[in-house]
């Protein structure tokens, strides 16, 4: 008879059910709550014995952070934080979070496949899909655009950290790369978002950069959406990223972005493409129709000072037959009831002179979190490790 997990909690336990994936720094298991059994949660398990050194995580604390700030409908719910140090066992870091029935990039692949087996030709907009990924994307800038005016950047996204609830409604997940924006703009690490999805500015080496780098993000996921499921910049390096991006959209000039040539990795020998963005768009994104293109070549914007903005694009012609009345919007009024756990121990956990003797590093982790920040990323890079996100 296998053994039943239980993970005790400040204020309840929680049976695990089944493992959903794993990480860097933990898993993610599938649970219930012992009090109320039909409450099934994703709990991600941050198990710190291997960093003791460096104490938690940066970006473990950082998301958990940060996630407990945001309360929309259309970014993942952190219902509970919970530090633990049993007497038996090494210290224990864990998130619980609302389970996702999948993420963005398989909800694709099962529309997608359904699609070609009613049309098998499936080479011009269709309405249904077009409505299909209209919803999406809709939801998708709603709650970047919260995010924004939140001062949050998220930094990581692409279609495997953008879930889908169990009651269908999108939500924006994994924020262990965000970092809040502030003025002055301080220097930010390059290394952030999967390649590609990365913005060009990030390519070419810019020290400060804007919430615009999610922009550019959203308008690759929207392509990709448009394409079937098909990556619409499958990069295979950084500089072939870049090629990729001038190809399609053109080689940017001083006029079409004066501060190019200040950026570290801008060499002004580059080959130079001009081209009409829209038309490389309508061959790209076979399924998208006229609006849809529109809107995308003001999404994917080489210049990011010319980049719309996600509040902006909500107000797009191509979402005029979205019915707003069903969506809490981004700059809403309306107090929504908050999901997380008043018993939260994170304050504490940080706070807490035994959890400070033994991870010593956690505040440093805060400041700096470089060092571990890129430890991680390496690690990511050498293992190719599935991305952690709590999905059934």
């Amino acid at each position: 008879m296998q053994q039943t997990t239980v993970i005790k909690s400040k204020t309840t336990s929680y049976v695990v059910l089944q493992d959903l994936g794993s990480g860097t720094y933990g898993r993610v298991v599938k649970a219930y709550d012992q009090n109320n059994p039909t409450h099934l949660v994703a709990i991600k398990l941050f198990h710190l014995e291997e960093h003791e050194d460096e104490g938690v995580p940066a970006t473990s604390i950082r998301e958990l952070d940060i996630l407990r700030t945001l309360n929309h409908p259309n970014i993942v719910d952190l219902y509970e934080v919970h530090y633990s140090r049993p007497t038996d066992g090494s210290p224990l870091l864990m998130g619980v979070f609302e389970l996702c029935a999948n993420d963005l990039k398989k909800h694709c692949k099962v529309h997608t496949q359904q699609l070609r087996d009613r049309y098998p030709d499936l080479k011009n907009p269709i309405a249904e899909h077009t409505a299909w990924a209209k919803e999406l994307m809709f939801q998708l800038l709603n709650g970047m655009a919260y995010c924004h005016s939140h001062n949050i950047m998220h930094r990581d996204l692409k279609p495997q950290n953008v879930l889908m609830g169990m009651d269908g409604v999108l939500k924006i997940g994994d924020f262990g790369l965000a970092r809040a924006c502030r003025l002055p703009i301080p220097e930010y690490t390059h290394d952030v978002l999967t390649m590609w999805y990365r913005a060009p500015e990030i390519l070419l080496g810019i020290d400060k950069y804007s919430p615009s780098v999610d922009v550019w993000s959203v308008g690759c996921i929207m392509a990709e959406l448009l394409r079937g499921g098909h990556a619409l910049l499958p990069g295979e390096c950084e500089i072939d990223m870049v090629w990729r991006i001038f190809r399609y959209f053109g080689t940017p000039t001083e006029e079409s972005w004066p501060e190019i040539g200040k950026l570290k990795y801008f060499d002004k020998n580059f080959p130079v493409w001009t081209c009409n963005v829209q038309e490389n768009l309508k061959n790209l994104c076979k399924l998208a129709d006229a609006s849809a293109i529109d809107l995308l070549s003001k999404l994917l914007v080489c210049n990011p000072n010319k980049r719309i903005s996600c509040k902006n694009a909500l107000l797009h012609p191509w979402f005029d037959d979205i019915d707003r009345s069903k969506y809490v919007m981004w700059d809403s009024r309306v107090v929504l009831p908050s999901p997380r756990n008043l018993h939260s121990r994170f304050n504490e956990m940080i706070n807490d002179e035994n959890v400070q003797q033994n991870n010593r590093a956690s505040r440093r982790s805060l400041t700096k979190g470089v060092s571990s920040d890129k430890r991680r990323r390496d690690s990511d890079k050498r293992n190719a490790k599935p991305t952690v996100g709590a999905v059934l």
